[in-house]
């Protein structure tokens, strides 16, 4: 299989120096297509009209080649990237309909010149990917069959939301915790992953912090967005709910008998975790199209091993029975290891159950275990004088601080 041809390069703004910066950065991998009908991936590249912070714009006109090219790959399924230059942002509401898709398609962002070669390479692996399964659906990380969907804003409350996902984690198994969207492959449409995981989970969890409604520069709430992935994701959570409870007030003599399946037949148990000081919006703060969150039951997140523990009774109480089941076994209490986990090997063996690998460590009789997907903490196993297991945060500073 040859790979000569595999990224096309489309300039969001004819006037933009970056289009050429990045065609020639994937030229250099002998990656780049000559033409569209060529192309595995469609590179996007976009900017603001002036250069600085801001939605992105485009200044091709309908009737120009690449603005046709980009809508026939949105059309196609295969995998179109948002390129944004600095700090660009893509706002639905800013692009013309016809490309307006462009806005939920997972992008790579290209804050200055030292990171192209890395962006460079990620649309090179990229396309490589959709040409060796030859299908834009398969190039997607497989989804997971999430009971507990975790929902945050990367900026507002990123470290605690993670901390929250880990301790759930703990207790059930990574997979039973839908943390992030962050691991799609770059070009692919982020909704169905989204809808696919709030389908299978039984736990929708918020977490709000203090920024949850704040302002950009151009004076916008992010929420207020139609593409803002954190509304979506609320939005997803109560159609499925109003689906669930829809057949029960719309019953006739041809479906009385029918059973519900799916989102229609489950009910989705929402809740709200507030961290660092944080309010609970009201539903006149929020879009009219997830209003209804200002009702959601809320809980203070200051002490997030208490707030885990608040879920996993609600996990407990009102969870499927394979849940139920995992959120009665706990595997650790502060930094000594429990009844059920006395010996070291045993902790490290249940450690591994949960995805969590040994790394190498300088310190005799005691080893480190990380997990790839809660990179700010990991675990450090005491093997003597006295087994014990303890857990580490990352600061601001970079320093790691028991917990």
């Amino acid at each position: 299989m040859a790979w000569a041809s595999s990224v096309f390069v489309i300039a969001g703004r004819p006037d933009c120096a970056w289009g050429d910066r990045v065609a020639t950065a994937i030229h250099r991998l002998d990656a780049l297509a000559s033409g569209y009908l060529d192309a595995a991936t469609v590179a996007v590249v976009l900017s603001t009209e002036s250069g600085t912070t801001g939605p992105a714009t485009v200044g091709l006109a309908p009737t120009d080649a690449s603005f046709a090219q980009i809508v026939t790959a949105l059309r196609s399924g295969m995998p179109v990237v948002p390129v944004l230059i600095g700090r660009t942002y893509v706002r639905a509401e800013s692009l013309p309909e016809a490309i307006r898709d462009l806005a939920f398609r997972q992008g790579l962002e290209l804050p200055d010149e030292a990171a192209l070669p890395v962006v460079a390479a990620r649309l090179v692996a990229t396309a490589r990917t959709a040409e060796l399964f030859d299908s834009p659906a398969s190039a997607t990380t497989p989804a997971e069959p999430a009971g507990v969907f975790i929902s945050y804003r990367r900026d507002d409350s990123a470290l605690r939301a993670e901390k929250l996902a880990l301790k759930l984690a703990l207790q059930l198994r990574p997979e039973d915790v839908f943390f992030d969207v962050g691991n799609l492959v770059p070009g692919t449409d982020f909704r169905g992953r989204i809808r696919d995981a709030i389908e299978r989970a039984s736990f929708f969890v918020l977490v709000i912090g203090r920024g949850f409604l704040e302002r950009d520069a151009q004076g916008q709430r992010r929420i207020d967005r139609s593409n803002d992935v954190v509304r979506f994701e609320i939005r997803t959570a109560l159609d499925r709910n109003a689906a669930a409870i829809r057949p029960f007030f719309e019953r006739t003599e041809a479906t009385v008998d029918a059973p519900l399946s799916g989102a229609r037949g489950r009910w989705l148990t929402t809740h709200v975790v507030l961290v660092g000081g944080a309010d609970m919006p009201s539903a006149e703060q929020l879009p009219e199209d997830i209003a209804a969150l200002g009702e959601w039951p809320h809980t203070d997140g200051g002490d997030i091993a208490a707030a885990a523990d608040d879920l996993l009774n609600l996990v407990s109480m009102f969870g499927p029975r394979e849940l139920r089941s995992r959120s009665s076994k706990v595997l650790w209490s502060g930094r000594r290891l429990t009844d059920e986990t006395v010996l070291t090997d045993t902790a490290l063996a249940r450690l591994a159950e949960l995805g969590w690998t040994e790394k190498p460590w300088r310190r005799e009789g005691v080893m480190r275990v990380v997990h790839p997907r809660f990179p700010q903490h990991r675990f450090l196993v005491q093997t003597h004088p006295e087994p014990q297991l303890a857990l580490e945060q990352r600061t601001v500073t970079g320093r790691w601080e028991l917990k």
